[in-house]
C-alpha cells in the first residue's frame, strides 16, 4: 500500500503545474536551439556552394592565364600584346583610330563629352 502511495505522490509531482511549465519551457528551448542549428547548417551550406563557385572561377581564370602565358612564351603573344597595348606597327602598316561622334575634342586635345544642355541646344538648332 505504501508503494502505491509513493507512486501517487510521484505522479502528483510530475502532474503539477510547476513541473509541467518547466518541462514545456525546456521543450521550447530545445526546439529553438534545434532551429538555430538548422539555420547555421544552411548558412554553412550556402558558404560552401559560394566557395565552390569561386573555386571554379579561379580554375577557369588559371587556365586562361596559363594559355596566355604560353602565348607570351611564343612570338605570337608578344606581338599581339605589343600591338594591343603599345600601338606597335610593322613598317608599311597604318593604325586607324575611330572616334565616336558624341565625343568632342577641346582645344588642348582632350576628349570631352557634350553636356545635356549642349545637346539640347544642338537639337533645337541654336
Amino acid at each position: 500500500m505504501q508503494h502505491f502511495q509513493e507512486q501517487r505522490k510521484l505522479r502528483a509531482f510530475f502532474a503539477s503545474r510547476t513541473v509541467l511549465i518547466v518541462l514545456f519551457l525546456l521543450l521550447i528551448g530545445a526546439g529553438v536551439m534545434s532551429f538555430q542549428a538548422l539555420l547555421a547548417g544552411e548558412e554553412v551550406e550556402q558558404e560552401r556552394e559560394e566557395v565552390e563557385r569561386e573555386l571554379i572561377d579561379l580554375e577557369r581564370r588559371k587556365s586562361e592565364l596559363s594559355s596566355e602565358l604560353e602565348d607570351l612564351r611564343g612570338g605570337r603573344g608578344v606581338e599581339y600584346q605589343a600591338r594591343e597595348k603599345l600601338n606597335y606597327r610593322k613598317p608599311g602598316e597604318e593604325v586607324v583610330i575611330i572616334v565616336e561622334e558624341e565625343q568632342a575634342v577641346n582645344e588642348s586635345g582632350e576628349e570631352q563629352e557634350a553636356g545635356f544642355f549642349k545637346k539640347l541646344l544642338q537639337w533645337i538648332g541654336l
